[in-house]
């Protein structure tokens, strides 16, 4: 049968859409580009935020319309919401994270399945070409943050074992990737639930494969990654790694991030930055900021605009809080939405100075660069700390390292000419 996958979300959703496309392909089936050439059509939805919540409806309504076509809901909405989607798509599969190796089963039955249930995992995404490799080593986390309903989607920690990761990973650069992608909800959390630690697999990695790569490390908890600090720095030293860390910082005022559950104070958070950024000056900093979490007031949203100041992240993933009903900020007070408005705004202003300064460190120095694409008449590619970059020269190739000058900034990117 002719099968389509449209994917939302994160790099473990991306990872875990490439499994179903493993295995389906495994038993005969092909992939299509448009929906309306398919018989089978796979959502792989998000639920992280309420307005993709919206947008994830306002989609599974426009497939389960489509004539003569089988819809399969997968993903962290089907696990959080299957009366919703039961509602609006009846005749929908639904088809939780924790159940993605059924895909086939799901596919070849001739009745409506809900699989909601958690299975062992035994499937990595095999590399299918190309520069880059995403490898989910985890699904679910150890957190109970108020906020997340991914908690509710993605349930319990389940970790790959490093022995399946190391083999996949190999496998990738044999056949030419550059660069690794570590992902998970937590990659920090991982091996909590077998008896390791990501410091145990980034070892075996990166001693027992040898070549020419970048690893990215996934978002990773602070109090999680606090607990391997110094081990994740040493480990950092390796030019293997790319000199970035994803750490969400949610908010600077304790209070708010007690509400939150939050397992960090806004000082461990200051210090745990200036830690690393004291090895590694130029280390990336991305981090997340929800505003309008209810409870926070002025003084709150002051303390966080002090804290990003003191840390200067390069990125900052701003959201304003909305409801997601099962999770208990959603019984909270809540925040008026015009000042949650007004909050991001100021809050992206400050940002966008910061990460313009951030670049700007970087004018005149002569930077490692691994070219990832092209847009047009300029290549994409990633200096050795993961921020962007852009060459404007014929002569380079996708997956080419290069050395290249930094002449000018932005504030998301490097104009870089090649030397």
């Amino acid at each position: 049968m002719k099968v389509y996958i449209e994917t939302y979300g994160c790099w473990l959703n991306k990872a875990e859409s490439q499994i179903m496309r493993d295995i389906l392909e495994e038993h005969g089936h092909t992939f299509v580009n448009r929906p309306e050439m398919a018989d089978i059509i796979i959502i792989n939805t998000c639920a992280v935020r309420l307005e993709t919540e919206q947008k994830m409806i306002s989609r599974i309504k426009e497939l389960s319309s489509l004539p003569g076509k089988k819809l399969i809901v997968a993903g962290c909405l089907a696990s959080a919401r299957p009366g919703l989607i039961a509602r609006i798509a009846p005749n929908a599969s639904l088809l939780a994270p924790g159940a993605i190796e059924l895909v086939h089963e799901v596919v070849n039955s001739a009745n409506r399945l809900v699989l909601l249930d958690y299975l062992s995992r035994t499937r990595l995404p095999r590399h299918r070409g190309g520069i880059t490799y995403i490898v989910p080593i985890a699904s679910g986390c150890t957190g109970s943050c108020t906020f997340c309903i991914d908690r509710i989607a993605r349930r319990k920690l389940q970790s790959y074992p490093i022995d399946t990761i190391v083999v996949h990973i190999r496998d990738a650069i044999r056949r030419g990737a550059k660069e690794v992608y570590i992902t998970a909800q937590d990659v920090a959390s991982y091996g909590l639930d077998i008896g390791t630690n990501l410091v145990a697999l980034l070892k075996k990695i990166l001693s027992e494969i040898p070549g020419t790569y970048w690893i990215r490390l996934g978002m990773m908890e602070p109090h999680m990654f606090m607990k391997m600090e110094a081990e994740l720095i040493s480990i950092y030293r390796d030019e293997r790694m790319y000199k970035h860390v994803h750490l969400p910082l949610q908010s600077g005022d304790n209070r708010v991030l007690k509400l939150m559950n939050r397992r960090y104070t806004a000082e461990e958070y200051e210090y745990l930055i200036e830690s690393l950024r004291d090895v590694y000056p130029y280390l990336s900093v991305t981090t997340d900021v929800i505003v309008g979490f209810p409870g926070e007031d002025e003084l709150a949203f002051r303390n966080t605009k002090r804290v990003i100041t003191n840390i200067s992240p390069d990125k900052v993933n701003i959201a304003r809080y909305g409801i997601r009903l099962g999770t208990p900020a959603a019984n909270m007070p809540q925040i008026p939405e015009e000042v949650k408005k007004r909050r991001s705004r100021e809050l992206s202003i400050l940002c966008r100075e910061i990460a313009i300064k951030r670049n700007r460190m970087l004018l005149g120095d002569e930077i490692p660069v691994l070219i990832i694409g092209k847009n047009n008449d300029q290549f994409i590619g990633r200096a050795w700390n993961y921020k962007r970059v852009v060459i404007k020269d014929s002569t380079v190739k996708v997956g080419e390292f290069v050395n290249g000058r930094v002449i000018d900034v932005t504030h998301s990117s490097l104009i870089v000419k090649v030397i």
